[in-house]
């Protein structure tokens, strides 16, 4: 069709009434407009997206409640406005099938709002449902070639289908059973959606509390049970427990590949979303907690021989058969081996943990078969896919502490860090390269797993040593050293060129509506999924860096990668510096910088991987005198720091919290090139607690060992009334209310908080609880079954520890004090002064101005308060709960934490160390004395490290002391606290070596009196 047949074609459409007219003309159109890309644009032009939104969306107010009872059912035939609305929705997917320059007019159409309402089976026909989610993947399928200057992006359509989606009704399509395809087909395309979906935590509370992890679930255990896979046992344990209703038929058309993908998305990081998938009733029902015999011979591999109680190895459940054994034993092939530092089971020392009978639960608990179940997944699967998705699902349980047995981390580390590495190598990026502006499906599907496995290596490894060490042992570095180089091989062509009838002058000025004016062309598919392996790589190499000295080592000197990390900081990279005599010239910035094709533009993704890379990178000594000054790292990230994205300005100020420490050459270029200590102190008053913390943070490093110039500037600009109110408690409690305040003025009521008094668990447990039973399992309630209600308790208090914002406002807070305690204490601390007498003169001045600042008494008030145990809740009952309730309902003592303790005991010793005024100053503060008194048999080494300092520090001798007490003054002032017999008696128990001099000193020294 020409453009004005195009045009008359979209007039009937506007004009008819009648609805087989309208069927008939968008057919017609679409029949016209699949496979030539130069109509759809002519049609969008001429506002083709607005009268398919009309279509769209008049049926929702014509269309009558369908039946509910069993939505798969397709008896009824589609009205004529019905077949017109499916018509219009494929004409929809038909346009965005063909390039991302429809991505803008599809946005300012506003149509994704009314594609993602027919996600709705009470008022939508099931076909015009499916043709509705097909169109939204194919969205989402078309948005990883965008360009940046895209107005649709992931998390922009991410939000608006969560905000607009029917939650009941993906959940009751993910529980479909029906005969006819399209009941399988759409469950795989919400299950691809949840996969690709970017969802924070508050669309996961809101996934969560619809019940849809636990249709995903459901719909993952009835693949375990058409292949045979269940616990042996398993049905006769679900009709012990009432479980029967929830034990799924088999499913023999599952993708697995895609609700694993979808399951782990939904989880991410969550330790709660976690166990709430090991507690659904659904993997309860197939997985049940069981003992089971060690293996005896392969004859007898299933029967129940002898007692688990005589086994001389761990206890073992039927599905640790299906997998090598891997015992204790071989633990010394990982010399870094320790507990599962992440685990959701509260410390039995930690009196503020769970209640008795909470706590009594975990310590019983058992593994559950789901873990040993995935690890066989990954060992046996045939397609690599389906092998990563699921140890990304083993990933997001071991990390939350899922992983319970002892041997747990030696089978991961022998039996699935081998399959990601092996898949890593099987898939070569430089096999799959294509610089084509359309590639083949199969590459499509190599270049994705190609980006999967270094996010499935990092989400496995993290803050792991065990799983890091057995990484490093496999050449990890290497493979990812491999995918980084080879994402930087230049592409001759990033942008797709359209043809267009216009010149650039015509085009660029035009005035008809947004919905109407196509976007920029695709990217080269081969540069987006260049940059998608940057992102993926970066953070893998970030969480393997964070373990071993030599694993950052490795990095610079085996397999130099610090270039790429390097040009990964910059919006605008190009080729990456890897010689001697290119990084002496690697000093451009990035204000020098122009867009070079070959190698793209950097997403915020991207940066944020290399902000990361590069602060785990500069804990190296080394690497932060060496590589990082030859590549000019400060230049980015000081410019990123003043980012006007929150994210990049929170990655930057971390990386800075290093980069300025007293040994980094980059300190002194920062502060006198690109003034960062006003940015650093400006960045305190953020509103945002991460930024505000990493920017104290970087501050304390920063005045450390610091010219006097540097000390004043930081504190001045810091300002003394905000650095108060940032070490009060009132700041504690302002941010707790706030905390609060924000939680309950949610819209979506994620977290309902109750009044103060009442159990926090209690206001949680609203979205704790499994989804409600689908109509064929007849509604089953989980009240009435006491095995789910055992498991809910559990699940209550794992997220109440997680989910509560007082609880994360209390940690930031806290976290925010101790640094800036630092602050001070590293103010009042040595300069860069050599001499000792300059030095005691300089602190003396620093001390002047802190207390001019501040004021002398509301200091050591300030200090004294730092050292006092907090009630929490004080007017609440103190009545005892039952075991499902929480201690933060009720009233309960909370004490100072060490680091705390330690900052304010140090601040005092350098006070003490200055002048001989302020060294009589403390000695009248009695009540601060006697409250350090009972520290010094602190567990804490470091704290009673602080009280030997602060002895010393008042204990040492001076002259031309006229005016001030005498030394024997001071001892005895200090004897007479008691401070002397504390002292003597802990010199005959420490056992730490450093701390036995300073004892000794400090004892000496009191004994002049």
């Amino acid at each position: 069709m020409a453009s004005q047949t195009i045009e008359k074609t979209l007039e009937r459409i506007q004009s008819t009434s009648s609805p087989q007219e309208l069927l008939v003309l968008l057919k017609n159109i679409k029949n016209e407009l699949i496979g030539d890309v130069s109509k759809k644009e002519q049609s969008v032009k001429l506002g083709l997206f607005d009268v398919l939104k009309d279509i769209v969306t008049v049926p929702s107010s014509l269309a009558a409640k369908r039946n509910t009872d069993n939505p798969s059912v397709l008896h009824d035939q589609l009205r004529h406005d019905e077949s017109a609305c499916t018509q219009a929705i494929q004409i929809v997917a038909s346009l965005i099938s063909a390039g991302p320059q429809f991505l803008d007019p599809l946005f300012h159409s506003n149509i994704i709002v009314v594609l993602t309402q027919k996600v709705h089976l009470t008022s939508t026909h099931p076909q015009i449902v499916l043709a509705a989610l097909r169109a939204l993947v194919a969205v989402s399928s078309i948005l990883r070639c965008a360009s940046n200057t895209c107005a649709l992006t992931r998390a922009s359509f991410s939000d608006t289908f969560f905000s607009h989606v029917d939650f009941e009704s993906l959940r009751v399509i993910l529980l479909m059973r029906g005969p006819g395809p399209h009941v399988h087909t759409q469950a795989n395309l919400v299950a691809t959606l949840l996969g690709r979906l970017s969802i924070d935590n508050k669309r996961r509370a809101q996934i969560a509390k619809a019940g849809i992890l636990d249709a995903l679930a459901t719909r993952f255990a009835s693949f375990a049970v058409a292949e045979g896979l269940a616990v042996p046992g398993a049905e006769e344990a679900c009709r012990q427990y009432n479980l029967e209703a929830y034990f799924p038929a088999p499913e023999y058309r599952v993708k697995l590949a895609l609700i694993l993908e979808a399951i782990s998305n939904v989880i991410g990081n969550s330790k709660y979303l976690a166990c709430m998938l090991i507690y659904s009733p659904a993997i309860l029902a197939v997985f049940p907690l069981m003992s089971w015999p060690p293996i005896l011979n392969e004859d007898e591999l299933w029967l129940n021989i002898t007692p688990a109680s005589e086994c001389d190895s761990e206890v073992m459940g039927a599905m640790d058969y299906m997998i090598p054994l891997v015992t204790v034993q071989y633990d010394h092939l990982f010399s870094d081996s320790k507990p599962n530092p992440n685990s959701i089971f509260p410390s039995v020392s930690d009196p503020l943990s769970v209640s008795s009978n909470a706590q009594a639960h975990m310590d019983s608990e058992q593994e559950s078969p789901l873990v040993p179940f995935l690890i066989f997944l990954c060992r046996t699967c045939k397609g690599a896919l389906d092998r990563l998705m699921a140890i990304s699902v083993l990933a997001a349980l071991f990390t939350a502490g899922c992983g319970t047995k002892a041997s747990r981390e030696a089978s991961i580390g022998l039996l699935v860090i081998p399959v990601v590495l092996d898949i890593m190598r099987e898939y070569d990026p430089t096999a799959w390269s294509s610089y084509k502006p359309s590639v083949d499906s199969k590459t499509t599907a190599a270049w994705y797993i190609i980006e999967t496995a270094p996010l499935v290596l990092s989400r496995l490894i993290q803050d792991n040593s065990t799983l890091q060490k057995a990484a490093f042992d496999g050449q990890a570095i290497k493979r990812l050293a491999h995918l980084l180089t080879a994402a930087y091989t230049p592409c001759p062509e990033t942008q797709i060129k359209r043809w267009s009838p216009k010149s650039t002058k015509e085009t660029s000025s035009d005035f008809s509506p947004m919905s109407c004016r196509l976007g920029d062309g695709a990217q080269v598919p081969l540069m987006t999924h260049n940059l998608k392996v940057r992102e993926n790589t970066l953070r893998a190499i970030a969480c393997l860096a964070a373990g071993r000295e030599k694993y950052r080592k490795a990095l610079h000197e085996d397999h130099p990668v610090i270039g790429y990390i390097s040009e990964s900081l910059h919006v605008f990279p190009t080729k990456p510096k890897t010689k001697d005599k290119d990084r002496s010239n690697n000093k451009a910035g990035e204000g020098d910088r122009s867009y070079d094709s070959e190698y793209g533009i950097h997403t915020l993704d991207v940066i944020e991987a290399a902000c990361n890379s590069v602060r785990v990178l500069s804990r190296s000594t080394k690497i932060l005198r060496t590589a990082l000054v030859d590549y000019a790292v400060h230049e980015p990230i000081s410019k990123l720091l003043q980012s006007e994205n929150l994210q990049l300005a929170i990655s930057a100020s971390a990386v800075m919290c290093n980069l300025v420490v007293e040994a980094s050459p980059l300190r002194a270029p920062l502060i006198e090139n690109h003034q960062v200590v006003p940015t650093l102190a400006k960045l305190t008053h953020s509103p945002n607690p991460d930024l505000r913390l990493n920017a104290i943070w970087a501050l304390n490093h920063l005045v450390d060992y610091a010219p006097m110039a540097v000390k004043r500037q930081a504190f001045d600009l810091v300002e003394p009334e905000w650095l108060v109110r940032m070490i009060s408690d009132d700041a504690q409690d302002n941010a707790l209310a706030e905390a609060q305040k924000a939680s309950t003025s949610d819209v979506d009521n994620d977290i309902n908080m109750h009044a103060e008094g009442q159990s926090d668990v209690e206001s949680t447990t609203e979205f704790m609880q499994p989804g409600p039973a689908p109509a064929e399992l007849g509604g089953l309630s989980n009240s009435n079954i006491p095995f789910l209600n055992q498991h809910e308790a559990l699940l209550g208090v794992v997220g109440e520890l997680e989910l509560n914002p007082l609880r994360k406002a209390r940690r930031e807070d806290l976290a925010i004090q101790e640094h800036s305690l630092g602050f001070i204490r590293n103010l009042i601390g040595a300069s860069t002064t050599e001499s000792n007498s300059s030095n005691s003169r300089e602190i003396g001045e620093i001390v002047d101005m802190i207390v001019a600042g501040i004021g002398q008494e509301r200091l050591f008030q300030l200090l004294k308060a730092k050292l006092k145990s907090r009630c929490l809740r004080p007017f609440a009952r103190r009545q005892p709960t039952d075991g499902n309730a929480s201690p933060e309902g009720k009233s309960r003592i909370l004490y100072p934490q060490p680091n705390i303790v330690v900052a304010v005991i140090y601040i005092l010793a350098h006070i003490a160390g200055s002048t001989p005024l302020y060294r009589n100053a403390i000695l009248e503060q009695d009540d601060i004395l006697k409250m350090i008194l009972p520290y010094v048999t602190s567990p804490e080494p470091k704290v009673r490290q602080a009280i030997c300092q602060l002895i010393i520090n008042l204990t040492c001798s001076e002259l031309h002391a006229m005016g001030h007490s005498s030394l024997e003054d001071r001892c005895h002032i200090l004897h007479d606290l008691g401070f002397s017999t504390k002292l003597l008696d802990l010199q005959a128990t420490e056992s730490v070596e450093s701390i036995k001099e300073l004892l000794k000193l400090a004892c000496r020294q009191l004994q002049m009196r």
